[in-house]
């Protein structure tokens, strides 16, 4: 298996598992990221490959059951692909169909971005979904409908499986709707009905009857229809925690042009590979990549390559031969075989030319993903190429078998088995993102243990080493400190995922930095008391730190005393605003939210900058609210101080400085219109 983000889908998958016996309570909060809530939003959740994997996890342990399931998605995404290929050209050779779809599913690309991303694995729906594109390019009416909504049902699938798959999976689909569309308008012709007229004469006369035949012939698929809107009802209220961590994180640059393939990409492989690719990424700039920006290694392998050039080359003699017809006849005749051949070929030459970007430019890609709702989490498009890879399949398959292949029996078997090992030789080598795994497990045995020992309320992973001292990569720090977590059943407040909280969040802390980290943890918390696992309410924050992992006792867990925690410590909460007092006495001002723990920051004391002091002269908070940029602080006495009035201060939330103070005089009123004259 692979280390780094293996890992931590392997996380998200034993999530899904132990959900279960929690129906689904704490799906969205497991205890990373503590102690913020609906951590599990920031990430693909996994949902349909979790399935898989539970059964499995039932009989296997984690690491055998996460292997399984990689080997299980590979052989449904085989069976599919194969069986779609099969059903759109049934008189192809078999030896064919076979070559095609080896050269698909364990591309380079996919095999390389989906062993290490598993979300990105699962492609078994996109053969249902060829034929349904299939039956939507046929051009009747009835079989239209129907493929419209077939294609719906298994792209909101897509969605239980992942956003990235959904996505890439719509994106080829419009580009399909605007082949047809395009090729409708400008033939005429138009669900079998034939109107060689321009595009206004298009509008008047084929698109009522269009609408009127669908909606007669959607009547005819009820149920797939109510199984759609089932599936859509399902999945927006399945995905609301995502909406909102959207809605927090904003975009995520999935428009950046320097994070689209290029040129140079689709011949720049991993170094992993059993025939190297023409480049891969350390090839003359050592630890430097030859092409900038996130994966951007997405060789899709030389036989893909050459079946690819190989059916262009058919194209264009087909074309070629077709000298006595007219170039509009050739793509828009009678035929419907050729009709159909033709859109596959422009489909998958769309697909291409939109994910490749040249010279800074915009693709299409980026035009097109404003039309898909939840675009805009992705993190990395260049990871878009499996999926076109898969959709290539078609057209593959149509144009290669135009050719009459003179081969026996047996030279074809031979021919396709040697294609078939070709495929499987030049996808990785053996020991492909080696990771070791029994030790780095004896060592999280160990810590889980510990932390239990020691009935820590929450922990941090502040350090951690190799077998010869060397620190290694954050991300394998906190996600040691995830696993330990769900392990031990004890929080933690490393984390790591799609997305990475904000707010100051101790991503980069190590070493004597776990104290700080702990405090940032508190000081984030609504509460200064947090419950262990036997229930206890207790508050035991706890330092990891493992000076070698090929060891499993080198590590130390140690109880971090909470005075020694520097946090500012909540004195009064009203109207969804919390006052905070710091170490010397500062005022901090923070506002909750039930979706996302506050920030909080100090508020400066008028002109000269100084700290704001939570108590003056006898004095404490009674009464808090906000209106507009403003928010008034009202005082009260302290009793026993000998105190008399109330006073209001103006916070303008803008400078996050005081602006004002005023004194009710003689009346010791926390009401606001009292005191603040409101």
């Amino acid at each position: 298996m692979t280390g780094g983000d293996g890992l931590l889908n392997m996380y998200f998958l034993e999530n899904n598992f132990k959900s279960y016996g929690s129906l689904f309570r704490e799906y969205f909060s497991p205890d990373f990221f503590w102690p913020y809530r609906n951590v599990f939003a920031y990430s693909d959740h996994l949902l349909i490959p979790g399935m898989i994997y539970s059964v499995l996890r039932l009989a296997l342990g984690n690491a055998h059951a996460f292997s399984l399931l990689l080997l299980i998605v590979l052989v449904f995404n085989y069976l599919s692909l194969r069986w779609s290929l099969c059903r759109l050209s049934s008189s192809s050779n078999p030896f064919l169909l076979t070559v095609v779809t080896c050269s698909c599913v364990f591309s380079p690309v996919a095999i390389n971005d989906g062993l290490s991303h598993i979300q990105l694995l699962p492609l078994f729906f996109v053969g249902p979904l060829i034929l349904s594109v299939a039956s939507f390019f046929a051009g009747e009416a009835g079989e239209w409908s129907k493929a419209v909504v077939l294609a719906l049902i298994f792209l909101t699938l897509q969605l239980f499986i992942g956003i990235y798959v959904y996505v890439f999976t719509a994106y080829v689909l419009v580009l399909a709707l605007m082949v047809e569309l395009v090729l409708a308008v400008f033939s005429g012709n138009f669900l079998g009905r034939t109107h060689v007229s321009p595009l206004a004469c298009w509008v008047k006369n084929s698109w009522p009857r269009f609408l009127v035949a669908s909606l007669n012939h959607l009547k005819k698929t009820r149920n797939l229809v109510l199984l759609l809107m089932g599936l859509l009802v399902a999945a927006g209220c399945f995905h609301i925690p995502y909406l909102r961590t959207i809605s927090d994180f904003g975009d995520r640059g999935h428009l950046d042009p320097s994070q689209m393939p290029k040129p140079l990409s689709l011949i720049n492989g991993v170094d992993t590979m059993m025939v190297p690719s023409p480049i891969d990424w350390h090839f003359f700039w050592g630890e430097r990549p030859v092409v900038d920006g996130w994966e951007q290694s997405l060789f899709p392998g030389y036989l893909f390559i050459a079946l690819f050039i190989a059916s262009i080359g058919v194209a264009v003699w087909s074309i070629s031969l077709s000298r006595s017809s007219s170039s509009f006849e050739m793509f828009f005749g009678s035929d419907g075989s050729r009709k159909v051949f033709f859109k596959w070929f422009l489909l998958a030459i769309l697909c291409w030319l939109g994910v490749v970007q040249v010279a800074n430019l915009p693709t299409l890609y980026s035009f097109v993903v404003h039309l898909i709702p939840g675009a805009k989490a992705l993190r990395v498009p260049s990871r878009v190429l499996p999926v076109v890879i898969y959709f290539t399949a078609p057209f593959l398959v149509l144009s290669l078998s135009r050719i009459r292949f003179a081969f026996n029996s047996g030279l074809r078997n031979l021919v396709g088995g040697v294609s078939v090992i070709a495929a499987l030789c030049f996808s990785e080598r053996s020991g492909f993102g080696g990771f070791d795994y029994s030790s780095w497990y004896k060592a999280l045995s160990s810590i889980s243990v510990e932390l239990r020992n020691k009935k820590c309320s929450h922990f941090f992973v502040s350090a951690l080493y190799d077998s010869v001292g060397r620190p290694l990569h954050v991300v394998e720090r906190h996600l040691l400190g995830m696993h330990a977590q769900q392990f031990s059943g004890v929080k933690t407040v490393n984390g790591y995922s799609g997305f990475i909280v904000q707010d100051g969040y101790p991503y980069e802390f190590e070493g004597d930095d776990g104290v700080k980290a702990l405090g940032w943890a508190l000081f984030q918390s609504k509460s200064d008391n947090v419950r262990n696992k036997t229930g206890e309410d207790v508050y035991v924050p706890c330092d990891v730190r493992v000076t070698s992992l090929a060891n499993p006792l080198a590590f130390d867990v140690r109880i971090v005393s909470p005075r020694m925690l520097r946090y500012p410590k909540a004195v009064y909460r009203k109207n969804g605003i919390i006052l905070m007092r710091g170490n010397k006495n500062e005022l901090f001002v923070g506002f909750d939210s039930p979706e996302r723990f506050p920030v909080f920051w100090p508020v400066a004391a008028g002109r000269d900058g100084g700290p704001e002091l939570v108590d003056i002269d006898g004095y404490r908070p009674s009464n808090v609210y906000k209106r507009g940029s403003k928010l008034y602080i009202v005082d009260t006495p302290m009793p026993g101080r000998g105190k008399v009035g109330s006073f209001c201060r103006v916070v303008d939330l803008d400078q996050r400085r005081l602006s004002s103070v005023m004194w009710s005089g003689y009346r010791n009123s926390p009401d606001p219109s009292v005191v603040c004259g409101d």
